[in-house]
């Protein structure tokens, strides 16, 4: 099996440096053929991604959340019939919520096990507006969390992923809503939302999820709807969502969909698994869930 692994050294403050040298060494233990490419900045990995994907068996993504959006978006923008190489996830970022959604260990040597030993199986992926993404998209709370958290230098390496996350979002708690349209298939919405959130898988934020239902392989959509709450109504539903508890209550619609668009009334902020983004006038970002275009190797 030939293997390239695309390292992000500054994924996880820097831990992603250091897994490369790691990997290597559990490579040669495995007899395993591998080849390591450093990424340099932003679009690299995708770079990589679009030209690896007809010559490789597989794909590792060395990184966090973001490395793996970028290969995979190398990768989709590839023919699915021109495509050989699957996508692996070695988790070594702040977030790694795909690893998580995909079962995939935490640890260093679990991932390279799985690598090894794991099945190819097709996962969704979601179509955003001339890209992709594989996980999430929030707009609201979760797009002004993340933008914190983008604007931070030092915050997220110090104390990783999860808890940064929690940390930002304690400055948005009171959060006075954003006002949205927000088109689900043949339904529609309008008003002030403290948050919109698409998922094709359950975690974002380094374990939080808003959508625990959400399964990466069964063609849809959950579409969260939150509106604004009072302190203590809003501190209850992070705290549920932390646990990975289904969301419910007055103020939250939950439903599925294949299409999903998103249209502010002034620029606002999202992420796409966990990238930080500006939605431009006209602000609207619309997504669409396509069944099996992305393989990967899982547990």
């Amino acid at each position: 099996m030939r293997v390239l692994a695309v390292v992000n050294p500054r994924a996880g403050g820097g831990r992603g440096a250091a897994a490369a040298a790691r990997l290597q060494v559990l490579a040669r233990r495995r007899g395993l053929e591998i080849t390591l490419r450093h990424t340099l900045g932003p679009g690299d990995a995708a770079a990589l991604g679009r030209e690896a994907a007809r010559d490789w068996e597989v794909l590792a993504a060395v990184g966090g959340d973001g490395t793996v959006h970028e290969l995979a978006n190398g990768l989709l923008a590839v023919p699915r019939a021109q495509r050989r190489a699957a996508l692996a996830v070695l988790g070594v970022g702040t977030g790694n919520d795909l690893a998580r959604a995909l079962g995939i260990p935490a640890e260093l040597e679990g991932a390279l096990h799985t690598l090894c030993t794991g099945r190819r199986r097709w996962i969704d992926a979601v179509q955003l507006d001339g890209g992709w993404l594989v996980n999430n998209l929030s707009a609201g709370f979760g797009g002004e969390v993340v933008r914190d958290m983008a604007r931070s230098r030092w915050l997220r390496p110090a104390v990783g992923g999860h808890l940064a996350y929690l940390l930002f979002a304690l400055r948005r708690l009171v959060h006075p809503g954003t006002e949205f349209t927000v088109h689900a298939d043949a339904r529609c919405w309008h008003g002030s939302f403290f948050e919109v959130h698409v998922a094709n898988g359950p975690f974002c934020g380094g374990g939080v999820s808003f959508a625990p239902e959400a399964q990466l392989d069964d063609g849809w959509l959950e579409l969260t709807l939150l509106e604004p709450r009072g302190l203590a109504a809003t501190v209850a539903l992070l705290l549920a969502a932390q646990r990975a508890r289904p969301l419910r209550g007055p103020g939250i619609e939950r439903l599925r969909a294949r299409r999903v668009r998103i249209e502010g009334v002034a620029p606002f902020a999202y992420h796409a698994d966990g990238e930080s983004r500006l939605a431009q006038a006209p602000a609207a970002v619309r997504l669409e869930v396509v069944p099996g275009a992305l393989e990967v190797i899982a547990p």
